[in-house]
């Protein structure tokens, strides 16, 4: 057995798949394997039962189950790269335990649920304090197991991503060659990819912000909060109507005014 180790929302299971096909050359699914949700969680009974790789948080049990021979592939995450953090975070929100985002939301308390200014805040203080209000991203433990990194910046660009596959392919010494299904299969995983376009969105409102642009802003509470997470880190400013207000500021232009104000 194979064993591909991995964090919440770090895309085990679309490694796994792609694994499984493309390198150990298992038949595709005939159906997509995308969920509601975009995670890569709908597989056949035929696949999950006949896959030589198979994915799990494996370094919360310790590695009790597996034999040391077994080899180990291990998708690293950086959690300190604001970038690929942000990326995981919200993917987490949107597909752990396939349980609606809706749904998440509702089991917020209801001050917060009812309060876009403390809702926005919150989210905030988990980009601030991450260590202190993320759990599930820790270190994986030492084991003798032969292990193979595969970096998860590597999802998010295509030659990165094959290279990291052919990396998978010799250390199990198989082969791997990338074609136009598994690009079309890639392609869809991106744009799918919640972590990932709410990154550029917020990117882009960020870069017409200081461009002095007007562009719309037109964002979740989490990406509001991801927005003045940023500016608190570029500029200092952690006060003001984009904190302290309902209603957060409806361009980009008048959020670049208000910085000065209170740095």
């Amino acid at each position: 057995m194979i064993w591909i180790d991995f964090h919440g929302s770090t895309h085990g299971h679309f490694l796994e798949y792609v694994t499984n096909v493309w390198i150990m050359k298992m038949f595709p699914e005939s159906e997509s394997v995308f969920t509601e949700s975009g995670a890569c969680h709908n597989f056949s009974e035929y696949y999950k039962d006949n896959r030589a790789v198979r994915c799990g948080h494996w370094w919360w049990t310790n590695y009790e189950h597996q034999h040391i021979t077994h080899p180990v592939i291990r998708i690293t995450f950086d959690k300190t790269n604001d970038r690929l953090f942000y990326i995981a975070l919200v993917n987490r929100w949107y597909r752990s335990g396939d349980t609606p985002f809706e749904q998440k939301f509702n089991n917020l308390p209801e001050d917060v649920r009812n309060s876009p200014e403390r809702l926005r805040n919150q989210y905030y203080y988990k980009y601030m304090l991450r260590d202190k209000h993320i759990d599930g991203y820790n270190d994986f433990p030492s084991i003798p197991n032969p292990i193979q990194e595969f970096k998860f910046e590597s999802l998010f660009i295509w030659s990165e991503f094959c290279k990291g596959l052919t990396d998978i392919a010799k250390f199990l010494n198989q082969t791997f060659t990338p074609d136009r299904k598994l690009y079309k299969l890639w392609q869809e995983f991106i744009e799918l990819n919640q972590g990932y376009q709410s990154y550029n969105k917020c990117n882009n409102i960020l870069e017409n912000v200081f461009l002095e642009q007007s562009i719309l802003v037109n964002c979740t509470s989490y990406e509001e909060a991801w927005i003045n997470y940023n500016l608190t880190m570029m500029t200092g400013v952690d006060t003001g109507p984009m904190f302290s207000d309902d209603i957060y500021p409806i361009n980009t232009l008048e959020i670049y005014k208000l910085i000065p104000h209170h740095v």
